[in-house]
């Protein structure tokens, strides 16, 4: 967790550096952080790579859907707030899905990355 001190003595709070660098929540000094949802994090992904939650979250093989799914996947289990049972349930898959999903994401990071 990173830190970046804004105007108005406010204090931003990168969520996951690695993952999620631009999904950011600005508080007040001494306020609670408060912890992101599992839809909002979607909402603003779907919005980001041009897709709807729906079709995150539906069934569809395709790979235009399902990749970025796997890496909305990985990215929700990154942030250590959920287990993967609460993030299959929240796609209507089965956890074993999720770790498939986690897997298959980190082992395609070096292509898309470099």
């Amino acid at each position: 967790m990173s830190l970046d001190y804004g105007s108005d003595a406010q204090l931003s709070v990168i969520v996951d550096p690695l993952a999620a660098s631009h999904y950011v929540v600005t508080v007040r000094p001494g306020w609670p952080v408060p912890k992101p949802t599992m839809k909002a994090i979607t909402e603003r992904f779907a919005e980001d790579r041009g897709l709807s939650v729906g079709e995150l979250r539906g069934p569809s093989r395709y790979r235009y859907v399902a990749w970025p799914r796997q890496e909305l996947m990985w990215m929700l289990r990154r942030q250590g707030l959920w287990t993967f049972p609460q993030i299959a349930r929240f796609f209507s898959k089965d956890h074993s899905t999720v770790i498939h999903s986690c897997r298959a994401h980190q082992e395609r990071m070096p292509y898309l990355l470099g």
